[in-house]
C-alpha cells in the first residue's frame, strides 16, 4: 500500500466513478448548501470572524488581533484563522468565507473515512455507509461543527487523519504513515492547541496492546516525526510568546489547567454530561446502533482487521470521552472529534445487514429477503437524511434564537443594499462581536456605521436599536422620531432630551 492511496484502486474501476461522484456530490450539497444563509453566530464564530478580518488587513499572521489588540481571550493557534483569511482573499469577506474551511474539512473527513474503508478494509460499502452516517449525525452537521466558522470540524479532520495514520502504521508496519501521523498531529495542535492531543492516551494503550511500543522507539521515523512535531507545534507557541508576551499565561488559564480544573464561562455539567447529550441530541437516531456495531465488529472472525478496527475505534471513543468528562469545563461541541469513529462503529452494523443482501443475491436465494434488507437500510437512513437535508435547506432561525439574531438578519439585508445605514449608530446592550462583523463589512463598503452607547446619544443622531431595554432607556432620556422599522428593529432619530 502506498503511503497516500488517494483513490488508487478506485480510479482503475471506471464504472465506480459515477456513483462515487454522486455520493460525494450529495455529501457536498449537505455540507455547503445555504452555508451563508444564517448570520454569524454569537461568541466563538464571531470572534474568529473578527480575527480573520483583521488578519486579512494587517497581515499579522502570527498573532491574532481583536480591535487592533493582540487577542488573549481567543488563545488558539491560528491555522483555522489562516484558512479563513485565505477564503476571504478567494471569495471576499462574508459568512461563506468564514465557514468554508469547516464545511470543506467535513467533506475531506468523509472522503478520508471512505478511502480508509475502501483501501485498507477493501470494503467500499462500509466506506459509503461511514461517510453517509457522518453527515447525518446531528452534532457534526450543526453549529460549532461543519456549519459554522469554528475550530472543531477542522480539528476533527486532522485528529481523524492522525489516528488512522497511526493505526495504519501499527498494522501495516509502514513508517511513512508514522510520519503522516506526526504531521497531522502538528496540524491538530495548530488548529486547537491541547485539544489536538486528547487521543494520545488511547494511541499509547493501543500500541501496548499490539506489543509495538519497543519497536516504535527503534524507528528513526519516530524521532524525526517527534522533532518535526515539536518544531511546528511548540515552535509556534514559543514564537507567539516572543512576539506577544503574556501569551503563555493566557494559554495556561484558558486551555490547560484553567479549563480542565475549573469551570470557565459557566460551561458546567456533571460527569455524564457528554453521554447524555450524545444519546438525547448529538447522535439522536444513531446511538442505538453503536453497541450493535461494536458487537458485530468484535464477533467478526473471518475479517480480523474489522475486529481490530472495532477495538481501536472503541478505545478512542472511550478514552476521549473519559478525558472530556473529567474536565470541569464542559461545552457540548467538545465531542465532535469522536464523530468519524462513531460513524465507523455505526456502519459496522449497517454493513452486517447489507451482508445478508449480498449473500442472498450471490446465491440467487429469495428475492424477498433481499428486498427486506434494502428496505431496512432505507428505513434506517430515512429520518437522519431527511433531518440533515432539512437543516441544510433551513434559512430561518430556531424559535429560541429568532429574537436574538433579528438584528443580525437586518444587518445582512443592509449588506445586500436593502437598507441605507450610512451615518447611523447601532445601540446594543450585550456581547457585540457578531454585530461588529457586519459593521466592519459595511465600513469596508464605505458606509459610516458604528456602535454608540445610549447614554452618549446627541440630538440629530440616527440610531438602530432592537432590544426592549434599549428602547426603554432611549424613551426615558430622549425625544425621538421613528424613521423606519423591520419587526423589532427600529431606526430612530434623536430630536432632543426629555
Amino acid at each position: 500500500m502506498n503511503t497516500i492511496p488517494l483513490f488508487r484502486s478506485f480510479l482503475k474501476n471506471k464504472s465506480s466513478i459515477l456513483w462515487i461522484l454522486l455520493l460525494f456530490g450529495s455529501i457536498a450539497f449537505l455540507l455547503f448548501g445555504n452555508l451563508s444563509s444564517l448570520p454569524v453566530r454569537e461568541y466563538d464564530e464571531a470572534r474568529n470572524s473578527i480575527n480573520a478580518l483583521e488578519m486579512a488587513k494587517d497581515h499579522q499572521f502570527m498573532v491574532t488581533h481583536y480591535e487592533g489588540i493582540p487577542d488573549l481571550w481567543n488563545t488558539k493557534p491560528p491555522l483555522m484563522i489562516w484558512c479563513q483569511v485565505l477564503c476571504i482573499y478567494l471569495f471576499g469577506p462574508g459568512e461563506f468565507a468564514i465557514r468554508f474551511p469547516s464545511a470543506f474539512a467535513g467533506l475531506l473527513t468523509c472522503i478520508l473515512v471512505f478511502i480508509f474503508c475502501y483501501e485498507y478494509l477493501k470494503n467500499k460499502i462500509l466506506g459509503v455507509f461511514s461517510a453517509l452516517v457522518l453527515v447525518t449525525l446531528t452534532g457534526y452537521m450543526n453549529f460549532h461543527g461543519t456549519r459554522t466558522g469554528d475550530y472543531d470540524a477542522l480539528l476533527t479532520l486532522f485528529t481523524t487523519a492522525a489516528c488512522l495514520s497511526y493505526y495504519l502504521h501499527i498494522n501495516k508496519n509502514n513508517s511513512g504513515f508514522l510520519l503522516l501521523f506526526f504531521l497531522f498531529l502538528s496540524l491538530s495542535v495548530l488548529t486547537k492547541g491541547v485539544s489536538g492531543l486528547l487521543f494520545l492516551p488511547a494511541l499509547f494503550i493501543y500500541t501496548i496492546f499490539k506489543k509495538k511500543l519497543l519497536a516504535l522507539f527503534h524507528l528513526r521515523e519516530f524521532y524525526v516525526g517527534s522533532i518535526t512535531f515539536l518544531f511546528i507545534a511548540l515552535g509556534y507557541y514559543l514564537l507567539r510568546e516572543k512576539i506577544n508576551p503574556g501569551y503563555f499565561d493566557a494559554v495556561f488559564s484558558n486551555e490547560l489547567g484553567g479549563r480542565f480544573l475549573n469551570t470557565i464561562e459557566n460551561h458546567s455539567g456533571d460527569f455524564l454530561y457528554y453521554i447524555s447529550n450524545l444519546i438525547h441530541d448529538r447522535l439522536r437516531f444513531w446511538y442505538l446502533l453503536i453497541p450493535f456495531g461494536i458487537l458485530i465488529g468484535f464477533l467478526d472472525k473471518k475479517n480480523s482487521p474489522l475486529s481490530d478496527l472495532t477495538f481501536f475505534a472503541t478505545l478512542l471513543v472511550f478514552s476521549f470521552l473519559l478525558i472530556i468528562s473529567f474536565s470541569q469545563t464542559k461545552c457540548y461541541w467538545y465531542d465532535i472529534p469522536l464523530f468519524p469513529f462513531f460513524s465507523i462503529l455505526i456502519s459496522l452494523g449497517l454493513n452486517f445487514i447489507y451482508g445478508f443482501y449480498r449473500n442472498f443475491k450471490k446465491h440467487n436465494n429469495s428475492g424477498i429477503i433481499r428486498i427486506i434488507c434494502v428496505l431496512v437500510i432505507m428505513f434506517i437512513f430515512y429520518e437522519p437524511l431527511r433531518t440533515s437535508l432539512k437543516r441544510t435547506l433551513k434559512t430561518n432561525e430556531e424559535t429560541w434564537d429568532s429574537q436574538k439574531y433579528e438584528i443580525s438578519h437586518f444587518l445582512q439585508s443592509a449588506m445586500k443594499g436593502k437598507y441605507n445605514l450610512d451615518n447611523f449608530y447601532l445601540v446594543h446592550d450585550g456581547f457585540p462581536t457578531h454585530l461588529l462583523f457586519y459593521i466592519r463589512l459595511l465600513n469596508d463598503k464605505g458606509v459610516h456605521f458604528s456602535f454608540k452607547k445610549a447614554v452618549e446619544l446627541l440630538p440629530g443622531d440616527r440610531i438602530i436599536a432592537h432590544q426592549q431595554e434599549v428602547f426603554q432607556e432611549i424613551e426615558k432620556n430622549y425625544t425621538t422620531k421613528i424613521l423606519f422599522s423591520n419587526k423589532n428593529v427600529i431606526a430612530f432619530q434623536i430630536e432632543g432630551y426629555n
